[in-house]
């Protein structure tokens, strides 16, 4: 018995010890999984107080900006505010402004750490840009991304093009490792607070003149994701629209009639720069317009113009082509800055389908018929028939029907279901029509045609059996005189 207690003490330690060993391992997982420590320098809710907002951040009221990066998940701009820097009225130029930051005193550099800020170019030029980090100390980081290498970095082709739109909010991931340091940055192994960003944003180029103007949002430190300077970008144009769920479009049939959704459920955003063609478009004298076109098939270059909220009605088969395009009348009337489009292809409705081919039957014979419904019902009820006088119908259940004809004609079989649909939600009556015909046996009528044939040849071969012996004879008794 004390054998057994002290197996039994012996595997308790055990376990003890392997949960002391295992329990610290699983913590740091958890830890491994964390999201990257983000440290801010000038958040995008910096205006909460206006009051302080000049004095703590030296940003004046005539710069704090309303618009900010566009949140793709949520569907709306990002929480808070973003600020611009005076420019030079020649060329939208920035001459070494300065914003001042929140302190920061526990960024530790045993990791590679960038400066992260998001920026607006409403135009496609672009200067040479040089951003200046000032520590507590005097000391700085400096970026300088000269025109060249903005261009590569911000454009969808790494180069300048006249007729390309321009680029967007992007967020620039500037590794430390990149900058240009003047002076000491850290003290043991933790950076020196910054008290400044410094922007300027010329070039010498006089050839032009509607250079970007800038925005900036959500200045913070966090850890590298590369060694090299990366961005996020995002479209200067971009939208979210709302055509058919695609349960609807695909059970679409001829006579079919489908309300467009309403203008506020059709567009989730749209957004041209910093313009919200949503709201531009509800204005008293909008100068952006939304237009629905809708092409049938067969239908050549003609289109119909509908109106958001109104049927559209599918008198034909074939494809449908519906688009929304959106116009800005300020530039121009007949180039829609927007055009996208949804196919709806619309068939001819077969409500239940026989899945045998015959057409003709025999009078007295019983046939089975395998019957189905159309695949675009959602609910249907049990089948029911009809027929002309001369065909007998038996409902097997399941599908499944005998059919007898008993006399000779054609002949009509007629089923019937009650059936829903995605767009016809109210139980409906629906028919389909089998045309058979139905003919006599003529293996008896045969059979007696065989018999007098036969006869008939019978009698030739037995008479010109007799007049060829007769002739034999007279052949005979000639020979014989």
């Amino acid at each position: 018995m004390s054998k057994l207690k002290s197996m039994m003490i012996t595997f308790l330690l055990s376990l003890v010890l392997l949960c002391g060993i295992f329990v610290p391992q699983i913590s740091s997982f958890a830890v491994a999984e964390e999201v990257t420590v983000k440290h801010t320098l000038l958040s995008p809710l910096y205006n909460q107080n206006p009051s302080q907002t000049l004095g703590k951040y030296n940003i004046s009221t005539e710069q704090t900006h309303s618009f900010t990066p566009f949140d793709f998940e949520s569907g709306a701009r990002r929480e808070g505010m973003s600020f611009i820097l005076p420019a030079e009225e020649e060329r939208n130029q920035i001459l070494n402004k300065y914003v001042l930051l929140d302190e920061v005193d526990d960024v530790s550099l045993d990791n590679n750490i960038s400066l992260n800020l998001w920026i607006y170019f409403n135009t496609i030029y672009l200067h040479n840009l040089i951003l200046t980090l000032e520590l507590e100390n005097g000391s700085t980081m400096t970026w300088g991304l000269s025109s060249s290498m903005l261009y590569s970095l911000v454009s969808a082709t790494g180069s300048l093009s006249i007729d390309s739109l321009p680029y967007g909010f992007i967020k620039f991931d500037l590794p430390f490792n990149t900058a240009v340091c003047e002076g000491e940055i850290k003290s043991g192994n933790t950076l020196i607070s910054p008290t400044k960003l410094i922007v300027s944003f010329t070039s010498a180029t006089t050839e032009i003149d509607n250079f970007s103007s800038l925005v900036f949002y959500d200045v913070y430190l966090a850890e590298s994701k590369e060694d090299y300077i990366t961005v996020e970008k995002q479209p200067y144009r971009f939208y979210s629209l709302n055509f058919f769920k695609p349960e609807i479009v695909n059970s679409l049939v001829v006579g079919d009639s489908l309300m467009l959704p309403s203008k506020e459920k059709a567009i989730d955003y749209a957004w041209d720069g910093d313009s919200d063609l949503y709201e531009l478009s509800n204005k008293q004298t909008p100068y952006v317009t939304w237009k629905v076109l809708v092409k049938a098939p067969d239908s050549g270059t003609s289109i119909e113009y509908k109106t958001f909220g109104e049927f559209v009605t599918f008198s034909k088969e074939g494809t449908y082509q519906i688009y929304y395009q959106c116009f800005n009348t300020s530039l121009s009337n007949e180039k829609p800055i927007i055009s996208t489009s949804v196919v709806v292809s619309v068939g001819k409705l077969r409500p239940i389908i026989f899945g045998t081919s015959m057409k003709k039957i025999e009078v007295g014979k019983t046939y089975t018929l395998v019957l189905e419904t159309s695949t675009i019902f959602n609910s249907v009820s049990d089948f029911r028939f009809t027929s002309t006088d001369g065909l007998e119908v038996n409902y097997l259940g399941e599908g499944v029907v005998e059919i007898t004809a008993t006399k000779k004609g054609k002949h009509k079989l007629t089923a019937f279901v009650d059936a829903t649909r995605v767009v016809e939600p109210t139980q409906k009556e629906y028919s389909s029509v089998f045309q058979i015909e139905a003919l006599e046996d003529d293996n008896d009528d045969k059979t007696v045609f065989k018999i007098v044939l036969w006869s008939i040849l019978g009698v030739i071969f037995i008479v010109s059996a007799g007049i060829g012996i007769k002739s034999l004879v007279n052949i005979n008794k000639n020979d014989v005189k």
